[in-house]
């Protein structure tokens, strides 16, 4: 090791001390540094000394060590052991921890601390000073300053030689105790380079000494320190070291390392450019800057803020109307974190096309939709209520659709279909020969609230000592086949009857409103992109037998009340739930612990997960507005003030506050809802009978294949009559 890297303490004792410490440490080059205190008068404790002898080894009051204090040959030091040398609260020498016998304490000492820093600068408490302690070439010493202190004996007074003890110099500084008591507290350098010792009775002396040798240090290329590709650019730490004397020196990076893509990230509003380096750093986000088709001339984006926003509907109202959860589209004053955003959205689409949002409640229950329907078909037809937006549940809106009640939207030029905060497999699925009527997305909370998934039970994971779910489901890894292995062997007859049935502990809980959502989520389909039938095909049949498999096994148990089956996953009476994600809300009521995943893939190949999302809220434009233009700006407007308004609060309602809140749950939920997937098969389950369908192979058990070639002509027709809008 050579003198860079040791300490060569010295110890100033204070009144009443007394000590005579010297030492000689090899340089690389066998340079011997010399600190001595000579002569140290105290009125406690015989004189002590600390000494290195002629074959390397500490000697203390002449008594030799087995503590090595020099190399082999003088050469490095490496095989020396530089001991930790300090005194006891006792006043006695302390050497690597063992109290020896020798006293070097009086009962009034202090000890400050001499060393020498890793460029050989003394060093006085910690404070690196401008003083020289070695020659900077290594080999002689004699640039170098080494001190040595002594005790006068005349004055009593310490003093400091410069010059090997040729003469010496009073540093005016009482060795022993003054007659009030007062000792040394502290030795430093202060701003001017000078020496200062300070009393405990406050009084201080200044020394000067002579200036140290000046080094410039050349400094090699700038390396990395460990972590750096977790940090942004511009926080980076890097070192360089010094050829000359390996002294490092610490830097952090600069603003300048960042290296901005060409390509933009973008959202609704803005777009800025991410950092190739280290992929944190972006430029300043600005506002897109769109031409007269709303595209954004600088990134390309299409549903950023468009101008038509900033277009004066003088005062006029716009009307709604809504059959459906009517507290989804206005409220009239907020109660919580969702019903404010809403209120905010109503606001700020009000403020910016001046204008005033009314809704018409129709009511919508399960047993009134056909009241619903032909009430709002004879309103469009006598325009007994000039309705600018209609927002239904989409097995009203289908039936509309179908009798053509609605203006096509691909026509207004207000209307951004490829917009973020469109349902972009609606867009795609639901736009035949560039008509489309009906539309969704954040618009709509029923959007994410109706979206089927899996809920799963963290402490029964535990338990049966199941992998990271999430992990599996980020990997790609969540099948089908997956759940039925994780969910076969948890069934348990909890209330000891003999029977399978509520009480019991399954696998699988499963809503039988839910379970034909299995085969969107498989990538299953009966009708095609071109709006043509497609007859269940191999994938479809094998699947089948699959999903009939795990239904009609003791690992799952199917129920049709929400609150039973909220009950029963609450209770720990189910690994897994398959309900609709807004449940969420119920079960953070009843203070479930409750994970969160997707439908499974159909295997391994299937590249993305889809989640079906039933019955969502839908917009349409009625054909009987008085302006199709102010309606498509009120619905753009909503739909982008939904985004940037409602969705997060609604996304916190839904993961709640208990122990399964992680960031990978919440990457899980924005999977879920990229991944909401709406088709013809979807929306006009109704009319194509599908829901029948479904019911007849998984209920009852009926051959896909038979029921197909029992139905195929009635699908065919239904098919007509939902397509004719979009052809004639």
């Amino acid at each position: 090791m050579s003198i860079l890297k040791k300490a060569l303490s010295l110890i100033l004792c204070a009144a009443m001390l007394t000590c005579a410490f010297t030492s000689c440490l090899n340089t690389p080059s066998g340079l011997l540094v010399d600190t001595t205190v000579k002569n140290l008068q105290g009125d406690v404790g015989p004189s002590s000394t600390i000494a290195i002898s002629d074959d390397g080894y500490w000697v203390i009051n002449g008594t030799k060590t087995a503590y090595k204090a020099v190399g082999e040959n003088g050469k490095d030091g490496k095989d020396g052991i530089t001991p930790t040398i300090t005194i006891n609260a006792d006043g006695f020498w302390v050497i690597n921890g063992t109290v020896s016998q020798y006293r070097a304490v009086g009962q009034d000492g202090t000890s400050p601390t001499v060393e020498i820093s890793n460029d050989g600068y003394w060093v006085l408490n910690g404070t690196k000073s401008a003083h020289k302690a070695t020659a900077s070439n290594g080999k002689d010493g004699a640039n170098g300053i080494t001190p040595q202190l002594q005790i006068s004996p005349q004055t009593n007074e310490w003093e400091v030689s410069y010059d090997e003890g040729k003469t010496w110099k009073s540093l005016g500084v009482k060795a022993s105790a003054t007659s009030n008591g007062a000792t040394i507290e502290k030795v430093e350098f202060n701003e001017k380079g000078q020496l200062v010792i300070t009393m405990t009775n406050g009084q201080a002396f200044v020394a000067d000494l002579p200036a140290g040798e000046a080094h410039v240090h050349t400094y090699g290329e700038r390396m990395d320190f460990r972590g750096n590709e977790l940090l942004p650019c511009d926080q980076r730490i890097y070192f360089h070291v010094c050829s000359t004397c390996n002294e490092m020196k610490w830097v952090y990076g600069k603003s300048s390392d960042h290296s901005f893509d060409e390509t933009y990230e973008y959202d609704t509003e803005n777009h800025w450019q991410v950092c190739a380096n280290c992929s944190q750093a972006t430029t300043i986000p600005e506002a897109h800057t769109v031409d007269e088709n709303g595209a954004c001339t600088v990134c390309g984006h299409s549903g950023g803020k468009l101008p038509v926003f900033q277009m004066d509907l003088k005062s006029r109202e716009i009307r709604i109307c809504a059959c459906g959860p009517t507290q989804d589209i206005y409220v009239d004053a907020p109660t919580d974190a969702i019903s404010r955003a809403i209120w905010e959205r109503t606001i700020s689409t009000e403020e910016r096309l001046n204008t005033i949002i009314v809704v018409d409640y129709l009511g919508g229950t399960s047993g009134n939709y056909n009241e619903t329907i032909q009430q709002i078909k004879n309103n469009i037809e006598v325009g007994m209520t000039s309705w600018d937006l209609i927002s239904c549940y989409s097995n009203v809106t289908q039936s509309l659709t179908i009798g053509s009640y609605f203006r096509n939207l691909c026509e207004n030029e207000y209307f951004v279909s490829d917009a973020d905060y469109w349902s972009q497999s609606l867009v795609q699925n639901l736009t035949v020969n560039s008509r489309l009527f009906s539309v969704t997305g954040d618009i709509s909370r029923d959007y994410m609230d109706q979206a089927s998934v899996i809920f799963f039970n963290p402490e029964l994971a535990d338990i049966y000592q199941l992998e990271n779910l999430y992990e599996t489901v980020l990997n790609g890894e969540w099948t089908l086949e997956k759940m039925n292995e994780l969910a076969a062997n948890i069934y348990t007859d909890s209330n000891s009857n003999g029977t399978v049935d509520i009480g019991d502990r399954f696998g699988l809980l499963l809503n039988t409103a839910t379970r034909m959502d299995f085969f969107t989520a498989a990538g299953l389909s009966l009708i095609s992109n071109d709006a043509s039938l497609i007859e269940p095909n191999a994938k479809f049949l094998d699947f089948h037998a699959e999903l009939l498999e795990l239904f009609n096994s003791a690992a799952s148990f199917s129920l049709s009340s929400t609150s039973d089956l909220t009950d029963q996953f609450t209770n720990g009476n189910a690994l897994f739930l398959n309900h609709r994600l807004g449940n969420a809300v119920e079960l953070n009521k009843a203070g479930a612990a409750f994970g969160i995943l997707p439908l499974p893939k159909y295997d391994l190949e299937q590249t993305e997960y889809r989640t079906q999302s039933n019955f969502s809220q839908l917009w349409s434009i009625p054909l009987s507005v008085d302006s199709a233009d102010a309606s498509a700006l009120a619905l753009t407007s909503l739909a982008y003030d939904s985004n940037k308004l409602v969705i997060s609060p609604h996304r916190e309602q839904l993961l709640g506050n208990n122990q399964e809140n992680t960031s990978q749950r919440e990457e899980i939920l924005n999977l879920i809802y990229n991944s909401i997937y709406i088709n013809m098969d979807t929306v006009y389950a109704t009319d194509l009978t599908l829901f029948n369908f479904y019911r007849q192979i998984i209920t009852n058990k009926l051959s896909p294949t038979v029921w197909w070639a029992q139905n195929v002509g009635i699908l065919q027709s239904a098919l007509e009559m939902i397509l004719t809008p979009y052809t004639d």
